[in-house]
């Protein structure tokens, strides 16, 4: 039974409300929005922190009144699953969906899909809470996922010496324009920002170059990019399997991996 806190001539008035409770939840987002750039190697699960999400508790008696106001719930102390909406397979992250391909759009190697989030909370009496949030709810769940091959400038499903010089004339261009932020990458304005993060292999920038996941100065897409794409060419090419791993044979050993190569690699590491 909740007890409720009142103020009342200038004393904490403790009370027992024996009416039953049931407990609502709700998501509030980031400024950022809810789309979010993954890398086809990705093995993580999809996680609810990824698209700016946090998660609130709001508990109401029957008749619907309200108590108190909205609890966060750390989002570590609950079980959250996040797959892909309507596809089967339970696909929890952006390696299988990217493997199964579900979600492909039309002839290009990439993968939108839309999640759904089902979340789980133990209450201290025992008793388990479970949502589940989808796209098609009242309030849709915001959480759409673009999943693509890292260095994959062309979107054909490989990092080669084609997207190298498609990031070459890229920086061409944008050193000689005039209006360098018009300067684009993807005929397809809908997808810039999201093949400018493939393209962008040593800074993964979510933002068309604005700022960067890796070293500072990194997030402009230029010549340094395309001789790391032309790197992991010829490392893949060389592998009796056809693989080739960013983080620890295309990159210098003394440089600074840009985040999600780093994550991604600590994770598979941790987990091998």
């Amino acid at each position: 039974e909740p007890i409720i806190p009142t103020l009342a001539n200038g004393y904490i008035v403790l009370t027992v409300d024996d009416a039953a409770v049931e407990y609502e939840y709700y998501i509030e987002y980031s400024a950022e929005g809810g789309d979010k750039y993954y890398f086809a190697h990705d093995p993580r699960p999809f996680s609810l922190a990824d698209v700016g999400g946090k998660l609130f508790r709001q508990a109401v008696r029957s008749d619907g009144t309200k108590l108190g106001d909205p609890v966060e719930v750390m989002l570590s102390t609950v079980d959250i699953q996040m797959t892909a909406y309507k596809l089967e397979g339970n696909l929890n992250n952006p390696k299988a969906v990217y493997e199964s391909g579900l979600g492909r759009q039309g002839d290009l190697a990439y993968c939108w899909i839309p999640l759904q989030a089902k979340i789980t909370e133990t209450m201290p009496d025992g008793t388990k809470n479970e949502v589940t949030f989808t796209p098609d709810d009242e309030k849709p769940f915001n959480a759409n996922v673009f999943i693509g091959v890292k260095g994959d400038t062309n979107l054909d499903g490989v990092c080669n010496a084609s997207d190298a010089a498609k990031v070459l004339i890229f920086a061409a261009a944008y050193g000689a324009s005039k209006d360098p932020a018009s300067v684009t990458i993807q005929d397809d304005a809908k997808i810039e920002n999201f093949v400018y993060f493939l393209s962008d292999v040593n800074a993964e920038s979510e933002d068309h170059g604005a700022t960067s996941n890796g070293a500072d100065d990194a997030a402009v897409l230029n010549a340094s990019d395309a001789a790391l794409q032309l790197i992991y060419a010829a490392v893949r090419g060389a592998s009796a399997d056809g693989s080739a791993n960013w983080a620890t044979q295309v990159f210098p050993a003394t440089a600074t991996l840009p985040k999600y190569t780093r994550e991604i690699h600590e994770w598979e590491v941790a987990n091998a």
